[in-house]
């Protein structure tokens, strides 16, 4: 979601430059070390104000887990996830099922774990992703993606950021809350209108075209 879904947005935006290269010259440098310095001192930052510095295994691990997602994305062919065989699902659907795995990872990824307790609960939610995430792959990879059109992509990413939208809402009106949300719900509703023109201006160009 951090990284596909605004380069979906980015793209529908400005579908003339897609194909471009945004980044030339020493700012192909330039970028990615500010991306580096970025997650670095994130981390600190994050655990300096939180008090909870992450174990390394995990951090090992987690390195280990995205060299091995640069490694296939190198490997797979470049259309390795729009080769299926059932017909272009509506746009509707699309939208739907990113929903349904996006709420079902918050639900695995954010309430379990801060209502269960103990090694048994741990194994829990990393099966439990792990089952949303392959289920939502398959679900989605069986679709034909050659035929998909913008609304499709839109979905796709809307459906993404539906529950992070709506819980915007949700978070201004919650009277429990230890921090200050204040202009959350506006920030949601924003992006919800700006997501539903968006959608209506992409039909209205699929029909002209």
């Amino acid at each position: 979601m951090s990284i596909t879904v605004p380069i979906i947005l980015v793209e529908l935006l400005y579908p003339e430059r897609k194909t471009e290269s945004w980044l030339r010259g020493i700012w192909r440098k330039i970028v990615p070390a500010l991306f580096i310095l970025d997650v670095v001192g994130g981390y600190y930052l994050f655990a300096l104000v939180s008090g909870f510095w992450s174990p390394v295994p995990q951090y090992i691990f987690f390195i280990l887990v995205t060299c091995l997602l640069t490694l296939a994305a190198y490997r797979l062919p470049p259309d390795w996830a729009r080769q299926g065989q059932k017909a272009m699902a509506r746009p509707r659907r699309v939208l739907l099922i990113a929903f349904a795995a996006a709420f079902s990872c918050g639900i695995v990824f954010w309430i379990l774990p801060n209502n269960l307790t103990g090694a048994l609960s741990a194994m829990l939610v990393i099966f439990l992703g792990l089952a949303v995430i392959l289920l939502t792959i398959r679900q989605l990879t069986g679709y034909n993606w050659h035929n998909a059109n913008p609304v499709h992509r839109l979905a796709l990413a809307s459906g993404s950021l539906s529950p992070l939208m709506l819980s915007a809402i949700f978070q201004e009106i919650d009277g429990n809350r230890p921090d200050d949300t204040t202009g959350m719900a506006t920030v949601g509703i924003l992006f919800i209108v700006a997501h539903v023109l968006l959608w209506r201006n992409l039909r209205k160009t699929d029909r002209a075209i």
